[in-house]
């Protein structure tokens, strides 16, 4: 009786819907199974080393990769870097998004539809890479730590949704505030930003995540090797034990012997920040996507 109640709770009652939901769960358990497996891998084979022994291969554990990921120096500077700048642009991008977001969402906004136009061009058109190295040149940002910050200081497709998420907010909050005396910041901070921490969680994940991955900004603007990102480093030591050679020529080192090691440990080393983030904000994900998205 209870495992009849059970599998009625979880698929359904009728055969119609036993059977959907029984394709459901079989299509996202492999979905899950494709996206968790590889990462388990890439942790075992850097947990993993390979000794001959008599003439066969003895996988042992060992975290000798990641004792060696985290003995230079250059990993623990740019990871503070790193954390400043994902807290920095994360923290601009969401005052400038939000703040413009609720702007454009007041229906009596003078020239609004004006704005809205400017920002969908600048959302399907671009000036290239070319035009916007020379922009970031002239503006002194090259080899500059601001250039992480500024230039992702918001987005349209975050500012499109952001105001779509804010239009879904009674217009009667804002008239019941502003009979209370309150202006628009007041209004802004005291009834939209805590009616809008969904949306806010979303882009902060979105920004986050994106600047922590980000290594082609480094790559293309960063000259000075204490400027750069977690992810330039990791890149670089990627490249660089990819060619470990034995010195003496006879036959590969230790380090050799490790180099593969430390590509997956480097791995692990970038995802796992994320991974530790992401459970405090997906609560809010699908629910700040879908409000952002179908209100306009």
């Amino acid at each position: 009786m209870v495992k009849s109640k059970f599998i009625k709770s979880v698929f359904g009652k009728s055969k119609g819907d036993i059977a959907f939901s029984a394709v459901n769960y079989f299509i996202f358990i492999l979905l899950a199974f494709m996206m968790v497996y590889p990462f388990v891998i890439v942790v075992k084979d850097s947990m993993t080393i390979y000794e001959n022994v008599g003439g066969i291969l003895n996988p042992e554990f060992s975290i000798a990769a990641y004792k060696f990921v985290f003995s230079k120096k250059e990993i623990f500077s740019s990871f503070l870097l790193t954390v400043f700048v994902v807290v920095a642009s994360t923290s601009l991008h969401l005052i400038v998004t939000t703040m413009g977001a609720y702007a454009l969402s007041r229906k009596y906004l003078k020239g609004r539809g004006i704005f809205h136009v400017y920002i969908l061009i600048t959302f399907l058109f671009s000036g290239g890479m070319i035009p916007t190295y020379l922009l970031i040149r002239d503006l002194h940002l090259a080899d500059n730590i601001l250039v992480y910050i500024i230039p992702s200081a918001t987005s349209a497709y975050n500012l499109i949704i952001s105001k779509n998420f804010f239009m879904s907010i009674p217009d009667s909050l804002e008239e019941s505030a502003k009979l209370d005396g309150a202006g628009h910041f007041k209004i802004f901070l005291s009834v939209y930003v805590p009616l809008s921490m969904p949306i806010i969680a979303v882009l902060a994940l979105w920004v986050a995540v994106g600047k922590w991955n980000d290594w082609f900004t480094g790559e293309l603007y960063i000259r000075n090797p204490d400027l750069l990102l977690i992810q330039n480093i990791l890149k670089r030591m990627l490249i660089s034990e990819s060619s470990v050679n034995d010195p003496s020529g006879q036959g590969k080192n230790e380090l050799f012997a490790l180099s593969e090691n430390i590509k997956m440990a480097t791995i692990v080393v970038a995802t796992i920040p994320v991974l530790l983030i992401y459970p405090f904000v997906q609560k809010y994900f699908i629910k700040g996507v879908m409000l952002g998205s179908v209100k306009e």
